[in-house]
């Protein structure tokens, strides 16, 4: 593989990304590629390796960056950044069983943690429908039994009570996962930039010391 191949494959494993963020990422490796000179390019390359795995760390990279960019992101900028995980993941220079099997967990743990918060949403709903329901009937049987009617009411005012604060702490508690799931992955990438920026930085030394 020469420089001309390299670049080409590159181009085209980043071309779903938005232009300026694949065009950056193309003028920093064409950059290091003149820095190091037509001499040195085989070791470039050796260096850099597989740039379809380059790529998907762009990708990961990427959708990194959607998240940072609000402290609480949107359903619209959180399903960007799952979908640029996806694509990042499958791009990744793995066999393809391994690949369908991340996807599929991903995919399986997304699925899970909407199915349990849309199913517990539900049962507050239902909850308050029915405290909704005991005040109506508390009011229809006040006028006939005052103390019947005191029953249901305080049953109805209690259950919506109780509906608040399970509402209150499911949206808490999302917020509290979703912050922390964020901080995960937010921490696993910037170990791996960290990694990345270790690798650049001996490759760069590697390249003054040939020099001199």
């Amino acid at each position: 593989m020469n420089r001309a191949e390299f670049m080409k494959i590159l181009r085209s494993e980043l071309r779903r990304l938005p232009e300026d963020e694949r065009n950056s990422a193309l003028e920093y490796y064409e950059e290091y590629f003149d820095e190091a000179g037509p001499q040195k390019e085989q070791q470039v390359l050796e260096n850099l390796g597989n740039p379809k795995k380059i790529a998907g760390q762009i990708k990961a990279d990427y959708a990194m960056q959607q998240l940072d960019q609000e402290e609480m992101p949107t359903a619209k900028k959180g399903w960007s950044a799952f979908k640029w995980a996806i694509v990042g993941i499958c791009s990744a220079p793995i066999s393809i069983p391994v690949a369908i099997v991340l996807v599929c967990v991903a995919v399986a743990a997304f699925i899970t943690f909407v199915g349990c918060a849309a199913g517990v949403i539900a049962g507050i709903i239902g909850a308050a429908a029915a405290s909704i329901a005991f005040l109506v009937l508390g009011v229809l049987a006040f006028p006939a039994a005052v103390s019947t009617g005191i029953m249901l009411l305080g049953i109805g005012l209690a259950g919506l009570g109780v509906s608040a604060l399970l509402g209150w702490l499911v949206v808490w508690g999302i917020k509290a996962l979703v912050s922390a799931s964020i901080g995960a992955i937010k921490r696993s990438n910037e170990k791996r930039k960290a990694r990345k920026l270790e690798q650049e930085k001996d490759a760069a030394d590697w390249t003054y010391k040939e020099e001199v």
